[in-house]
């Protein structure tokens, strides 16, 4: 005859779930403003400037779930050439300097490590 027991557990997951919830509610948003921002300031310092106004644009806008990354408009439509080069009217190949693509380089895994640093420290 088989016997079956039961105990009594503790529930240690309960607590730690909703502090897993509250965390991602916040890192999740903190990981993109802090990595836009690096973004921005690495892109704004290694931009090829002649005038500024390029340098000027460059901006890491963050909504909720989003962070978008980019540069150019408000009259300048240089940014894509820029980065990626371009003909110049001579017709010399002038370029490529880019700087999105490099600050994106230097910091693309840091949203996870902070969420991995929010999340570890609850």
């Amino acid at each position: 005859m088989s016997k079956v027991i039961f105990e009594r557990v503790k529930d240690d997951w309960t607590p730690s779930l909703a502090r897993l919830k509250t965390g991602m509610k916040t890192a999740g948003p903190e990981s993109l403003r802090v990595t836009g921002e690096s973004m921005e300031v690495l892109g704004k310092a290694i931009v090829h400037v002649l005038t500024g106004r390029l340098q000027s644009t460059i901006q890491a806008e963050i909504e909720a779930t989003e962070m978008r990354f980019k540069a150019g408009g408000q009259g300048v439509d240089y940014a894509r050439p820029v980065e990626f080069g371009h003909t110049a009217r001579n017709g010399r190949f002038v370029g490529p300097f880019p700087f999105m693509r490099p600050a994106w380089d230097a910091y693309k895994e840091m949203p996870i490590q902070i969420i991995r640093r929010i999340i570890g420290a609850l």
